[in-house]
């Protein structure tokens, strides 16, 4: 019984900071975790919240850490189907930032902070750093299905992305 106790009190801490809550009552960090989901689709593991205000990359990315997730990058051809069926944007394209970028070093690509990518959809001619903007930050277009490379300081669309919290009582 002590156990259980102890497994749901860290359980229950887990989501009270993933969430964002700090220095609150009780009552207002359950409010929080409530709140936290709204707006947000849930699919497999995750929740996904599409930011319909276009951002360059940097703060599509910072968008979404203060909503307590990261910006999205399709892990799968599954999932970037799943992530078109979601992006209702106006123009044709259908295209937002995915969370993979060569800021640091020219070619060497990072997605999700990590240069070891499973799964990648780059167009057949991308990434090719066109232009004299360079194209530094990475894109989906179709809706998620396949990717390019675009300057960060153009104003798109973001998907942002975070994992279910199951609280079990």
């Amino acid at each position: 019984m002590m156990a259980l106790r102890h497994f749901l009190v860290v359980e229950i801490l887990l989501i009270y900071f993933m969430n964002g809550c700090s220095n609150a009552t009780n009552e207002v960090c359950k409010t929080s975790i409530g709140a936290s989901t709204q707006d947000w689709i849930k699919w497999g593991d995750n929740f996904y919240k599409v930011i319909m205000e276009k951002m360059p990359w940097l703060e599509a990315r910072d968008a979404c850490a203060e909503m307590g997730g990261v910006m999205v990058t399709p892990k799968s051809e599954n999932e970037g189907r799943f992530l078109a069926g979601i992006t209702p944007f106006s123009d044709n394209t259908r295209h937002f930032w995915i969370n993979c970028n060569d800021r640091l070093v020219e070619g060497i690509w990072e997605c999700d902070g990590k240069t070891d990518i499973p799964y990648q959809a780059w167009l057949s001619i991308e990434p090719n750093d066109y232009g004299v903007l360079g194209e530094d930050c990475g894109v989906a277009y179709k809706g998620g299905i396949r990717w390019a490379d675009s300057p960060c300081s153009f104003q798109l669309h973001a998907v942002c992305k975070k994992p279910v919290a199951v609280l079990h009582l």
